[in-house]
């Protein structure tokens, strides 16, 4: 499958989550060992579904809480603001729910002066990739992503989302 992946830290991702993914299913929330996955733990975040739907944060990697200089654990996502493009996550989550299949997003953005953000230049970049995680009856009850920010001095503004199989 070509990939429309940039950093580094996306293609180590996937490659571990496609390694343990059972013919394109869904990837059990037991088989996630964050120690199989230590390098790259600092850049994850991990939501458990509640029965509302709501997605609450469950844990969140220390190189992201430095980026936003604050630990958003046990928060719901629909509270947090994480710059301009922070209402376009929720619905890109519900399909990754719904389709079951994991979820690529690629964003640059002016740095918006509402949030705090612990670095200095005026535009960031990131990049996201989620895969949905089941129980063992099969229902959804996690997310697992990767965000890969970083720094940039001048990009145009973009959005791009890929639903992956």
């Amino acid at each position: 499958m070509e990939t429309p992946f940039h950093d580094q830290r996306i293609i180590e991702f996937s490659d571990h989550m496609e390694a343990i993914r059972e013919n394109g299913g869904v990837i059990k929330f037991s088989d996630i060992d964050l120690m199989d996955l230590y390098k790259l733990a600092p850049f994850i975040v991990i939501y458990n579904r509640e029965q509302s739907g709501r997605l609450k944060i469950r844990f969140v990697g220390t190189a992201i809480t430095q980026q936003y200089d604050q630990d958003v654990t046990g928060t719901y996502l629909d509270e947090l603001n994480i710059g301009p493009n922070s209402d376009k996550l929720a619905p890109i989550y519900e399909q990754l729910i719904e389709n079951q299949l994991p979820q690529w997003m690629f964003i640059t953005a002016e740095s918006p002066e509402d949030i705090t953000l612990n670095r200095k230049a005026s535009f960031y970049a990131y990049e996201r990739l989620a895969y949905p995680l089941r129980n063992d009856t099969g229902d959804i009850t996690n997310i697992i992503s990767l965000v890969a920010l970083q720094s940039i001095t001048s990009a145009p503004i973009e959005f791009k989302h890929i639903e992956l199989d």
